[in-house]
């Protein structure tokens, strides 16, 4: 004890409390301290009860939900069309569904008209997973035009096509359209043209479709159309992709072009429209096609005349990737660019008004002003072995610039030293490395 704590300490067999008590000019303050050395007795688990509650009564049971029956629905038949007139230019698509979200209920029924075919399937999943969809869910590597009108007191809509997006609503439309055992039938058009800023425009439209919701399941779908090919990445060139690709890279020079896409189409069906497109036009596939793994790319070839495209595709039911490559063997054979076999090529070209200086390792390459530049055959030109090689690019007045320059077979690469003193490194004919 001292003169501002106090201590006292109570034992009971294995039991001890120590009690402290403190003083000072505010009050006092008092700790507790509690110790036991007696072991906690080890207590079994209770018996298990087979399925009885205790006392012998019945747990009453959660009532449990029945599962909401899904109504199944036909969009085999589906068949319409819709157009809008704005000005002089008129959008027409050919590929139609109808469909209500989960907010829509019975007042307001959604028609969705596009220029490609709708993935009716994944049109369902999303409804019946988040009741409600984007547009862009329906169509994740492309955005291709259409219309869609909402059906109800008024009509609303909403265009995109071709860069020109409006949205808007129009009212008492010459209509037969209507709704019954799960089919959207009938035309709506505008009683007149209507005005949206400067434009005049007008809307017409037919359908016969069945209605898909949340509630519903697919009873039968329309059989695939052949899938048909967008415009080339190269104007006059027999590179191609399928309609809906996005996501579109191309690259290319005189003897070698290639384009990278994604497409929402599954490797085989892919597949089968290079085999249709190509051959269609003259092309003999080279090998079958080859897989060595299923986690491996599909992968084709084609010759035709003196001309190489190889396809790679890649991915799954959902998404796949495109890799097309074209090479024109009879154009780089010409011009002293086609490689020959494990080998490859430098090609050095001086595009300055001055002369020029590359050198490669240790060996020096005087270049004269222009060499190259109106005919390739005039290029300092060397087969060279597969691997790489140090570069140094002197222009006229410029302090070197070092270069590494990976050179693989099968490749040929050129140096061009650009007006003004810069350089390019371009591969002229050749895969890219992988």
């Amino acid at each position: 004890m001292t003169g501002d704590r106090r201590y006292t300490e109570f034992k009971k067999g294995r039991i001890e409390v120590g009690v402290n008590v403190f003083s000072d000019a505010v009050g006092s303050r008092i700790i507790l301290s509690y110790e036991n050395e007696t072991k906690e007795p080890v207590v079994p688990p209770l018996p298990p009860v087979e399925g009885q509650p205790a006392g012998g009564m019945v747990a009453a049971q959660e009532p449990t939900l029945a599962a909401v029956p899904k109504t199944t629905v036909d969009v085999s038949a589906n068949r319409g069309a819709a157009s809008i007139v704005i000005d002089s230019t008129t959008s027409t698509f050919k590929h139609v569904a109808a469909y209500r979200t989960k907010a829509d209920g019975d007042t307001k029924t959604r028609l969705l008209f596009c220029e490609q075919a709708i993935p009716l399937q994944r049109m369902q999943a999303l409804l019946a997973k988040n009741g409600d969809f984007e547009f862009d869910e329906l169509f994740p590597t492309g955005y291709p035009g259409h219309l869609t009108l909402e059906v109800s007191d008024r009509i609303h809509f909403n265009f995109n096509d071709g860069g020109v997006a409006m949205s808007n609503s129009f009212e008492d439309p010459a209509s037969d359209f209507k709704v019954e055992a799960g089919r959207a039938r009938g035309a709506i058009k505008m009683a007149q043209p209507e005005e949206f800023f400067d434009d005049m425009y007008q809307i017409s439209a037919t359908v016969d479709a069945g209605v898909i919701t949340p509630e519903t399941t697919l009873d039968a779908v329309p059989a695939a159309a052949p899938i048909a090919a967008r415009q080339a990445p190269f104007a006059g060139s027999e590179l191609l992709l399928p309609e809906g690709c996005g996501n579109v890279r191309s690259e290319g020079t005189q003897y070698t072009k290639s384009t990278h896409a994604e497409v929402s189409l599954e490797p085989t069906a892919i597949a089968a429209f290079y085999r249709r497109e190509l051959l269609a036009k003259g092309w003999k596939e080279a090998t079958g096609a080859t897989k060595a793994e299923p986690s491996k790319p599909l992968t084709l070839q084609f010759k035709q005349n003196a001309a190489t495209m190889s396809v790679r595709i890649d991915g799954d039911q959902d998404l796949s990737t495109v890799d097309v490559l074209l090479l024109d063997d009879a154009k780089a054979k010409a011009d002293g660019m086609l490689p020959e076999p494990g080998k490859g090529r430098i090609v050095l070209v001086n595009g300055d008004s001055r002369e020029a200086v590359v050198m490669i390792g240790k060996q020096r390459y005087p270049l004269k002003a222009g060499l190259g530049t109106t005919n390739p055959k005039s290029a300092l030109n060397y087969s060279v072995a597969s691997g790489k090689y140090d570069l140094q690019v002197i222009a006229a007045g410029q302090a070197p610039k070092a270069e590494t320059l990976n050179v693989a077979a099968g490749t040929t690469w050129g140096v061009m030293v650009l007006p003004g003193g810069d350089y390019l490194l371009n591969r002229l004919y050749g895969a890219a490395a992988e």
